[in-house]
């Protein structure tokens, strides 16, 4: 979504370059679309929270994918919030949704999580 919203607003300022700030084309088009600019810089810019879970991970391999965690493109913060019996869980507050965070976390190599359950804001992975 943050790629269409940076294509919307280069298209109208190209739009603006081309015919001016005062025509009456480029004024439509500016009150005709600002609405869904903001609405999407507004969901593009704020975090939602997610529950991760991670199984199978001693102490040392969930510091390691902490760490990988945190330098995720797009992730506000990052919480671990409890680790015991093998099970590490986090809170994270991430600019994107569930699949967006689920395709970052997949691409880990060394220890890598494989996805084995989802809803809207909860994940639940295993080391592999």
């Amino acid at each position: 979504m943050r790629n269409a919203v940076k294509e919307t607003i280069g298209t109208i300022i190209n739009i603006e370059h081309q015919v001016g700030k005062e025509s009456i084309v480029y004024k439509k088009i500016l009150s005709q679309t600002s609405g869904c600019i903001q609405k999407w810089s507004s969901d593009v810019d704020n975090a939602t929270s997610y529950k991760l879970t991670i199984a199978n991970v001693d102490y040392n391999v969930l510091e390691k994918l902490k760490r990988k965690i945190r330098n995720l493109t797009d992730i506000d913060n990052l919480y671990l919030r409890a680790f015991d019996a093998g099970q590490g869980r986090f809170d994270i507050e991430y600019r994107g949704t569930a699949n967006d965070l689920i395709k970052q976390l997949t691409k880990f190599n060394s220890p890598g999580l494989s996805i084995i359950g989802m809803s809207s804001q909860t994940i639940e992975t295993v080391v592999r």
